[in-house]
């Protein structure tokens, strides 16, 4: 019995140690629940509103049919295709976190509507990881720091409208705000965002700028061909 006793000990230590390096993985286990909860709800919020949406746009095509203006009806239905097709050109961009954040927002933020175009077919699975990662930092960084700074619009939707161009060395994002803004804490905020991406010269271009309207420019400089 005697002779027992240590292996059993060890054991025990062995168990314990065991134990200890699965308790002390709980907190990431934990946190990694809760992003994929986060992830599951928004992607849930994002189809509701699509339904309802798409439930919009048929009975606005029905309205138009019922009243003969097919003219109207016509027109309707070719903004709607253009809507679904630059929805298609954002899920082809070639970063998923960018892609989600971008097609979840409107289901998420309804105090700032967001209008992110994006004209022609554009590829940045030729990013390295660490380049994708910034260039969606900068993306998500300008609209999240309006949406910080806008204020409520009695009753009016604030709105932000970013469009991305693939220019010969660099992605352009012409940026325009409409709305009641904080104007002096935007700024900064953009000032400070273009500072932590390393604000090379004429990669931040400040236009028009007040607390009802706001208009600016960014250049993201690559070396890699981007479009389709």
């Amino acid at each position: 019995m005697q002779q027992k006793l240590p292996r059993l000990l060890d054991m025990g230590v062995s168990k314990l140690a065991q134990y200890d390096s699965t308790k002390s993985k709980l907190p990431q286990r934990l946190e990694e629940e809760v992003t994929i909860d986060e992830q599951r709800h928004h992607f849930l919020e994002s189809l509701r509103l699509q339904r309802h949406d798409w439930l919009n746009h048929v009975q606005v095509i029905m309205g138009y049919l019922k009243l003969k203006r097919y003219d109207l009806c016509e027109e309707y239905m070719l903004k709607v295709t253009e809507m679904t097709n630059n929805e298609s050109r954002i899920a082809a961009l070639g970063h998923d976190g960018l892609e989600a954040f971008l097609l979840t927002y409107p289901a998420l933020h309804k105090e700032m509507k967001l209008e992110f175009q994006v004209p022609e077919l554009i590829n940045l699975t030729a990013f390295g990881h660490d380049e994708k990662q910034r260039f969606y930092f900068l993306v998500r960084g300008i609209i999240e720091t309006y949406r910080e700074f806008s204020q409520p619009n009695d009753g009016l939707p604030n709105s932000l409208v970013i469009e991305l161009q693939a220019l010969d060395h660099a992605l352009f994002l012409a940026v325009e705000y409409e709305g009641r803004l904080q104007e002096a804490a935007c700024l900064e905020a953009l000032r400070e965002l273009a500072g932590q991406m390393g604000n090379e010269e004429g990669f931040f271009v400040e236009g028009l700028h007040n607390d009802q309207e706001s208009i600016m420019e960014f250049y993201f400089p690559v070396n890699q061909e981007v479009k389709e």
